[in-house]
């Protein structure tokens, strides 16, 4: 191209020219601020995407609930065993995940809290039991005890429930946690 041409050229095209050259000044000037916009969508998508694996969280444990709430329904509908403590069987007690239970019949025996518990008395696996407060078990053997422990958890709500079964145990009472003011 001769120095002609390309005046020629310039000369044509001069608006296009400073367009592209404003267009280049102004971009550059502007990346620093791009690229904060960039880093700030960035940073709401984590967020948006935190938030949904929280809420898909919440929801996993809502359907588990819900799941935990119809299986304990479904026990004391079926006439679960209330437990009691040892020392009164006329007061119930609470289920602890893990640990073994003594069976009704055997709790006389132990009115004395000093006699070391037989595991011969503790009830036996796959019996379904249940306290005054929602929460249900059945008996699971555990292989490294060699008796059944209250395992496959499973709690209501339903206060309706909970008081049915108290009201099959004639006579069976809540424990008084109330304290004296002397």
């Amino acid at each position: 191209m001769r120095q002609d041409d390309i005046q020629e050229w310039l000369g044509e095209n001069w608006l296009g020219i400073a367009i592209g050259g404003i267009s280049t000044i102004v971009l550059a000037t502007q990346i620093p601020s791009i690229q904060d916009t960039i880093q700030r969508n960035q940073s709401v998508a984590q967020a948006n995407k935190a938030r949904l694996e929280e809420n898909q969280k919440l929801e996993a444990q809502k359907l588990t609930l819900q799941a935990s709430e119809d299986i304990a329904n479904e026990r004391y509908d079926k006439g679960c065993e209330v437990i009691v403590t040892l020392q009164n069987q006329r007061i119930a007690t609470t289920i602890q995940e893990g640990q073994p239970i003594v069976s009704g019949a055997y709790s006389h025996l132990y009115q004395n809290s000093n006699r070391p518990l037989n595991p011969l008395h503790f009830v036996g696996r796959d019996v379904t039991v249940c306290d005054l407060y929602g929460t249900t078990a059945v008996m699971q053997l555990d292989p490294s005890k060699k008796y059944a422990v209250a395992g496959a958890i499973a709690v209501t709500r339903d206060r309706t429930r909970m008081n049915k079964a108290q009201q099959r145990m004639k006579g069976l009472e809540r424990p008084n946690f109330k304290t004296s003011n002397k």
